[in-house]
């Protein structure tokens, strides 16, 4: 799952360093007693433009479904 996605997003390409790859960027973490995912998925990663690379941030978002055991 690539969340920094410069060959896609022109944003991210210009926000990128010289040199700079894609790659996962974003994470979701959880430690928790009470809580447990059930499914991940990357959001944001479908382009608003007309020109197919404009994209509503220079990051896809990530999406998580937990599930409480409570």
């Amino acid at each position: 799952m690539i969340t920094w996605d410069i060959d896609e997003s022109d944003m991210a390409a210009r926000g990128s360093f010289v040199g700079e790859r894609s790659r996962h960027l974003d994470r979701i973490l959880l430690r928790s007693k009470h809580w447990r995912p059930l499914s991940i998925r990357i959001v944001g990663d479908q382009s608003i433009g007309t020109e197919g690379r404009l994209f509503p941030s220079d990051h896809f978002g990530l999406l998580a479904v937990l599930s409480s055991d409570r």
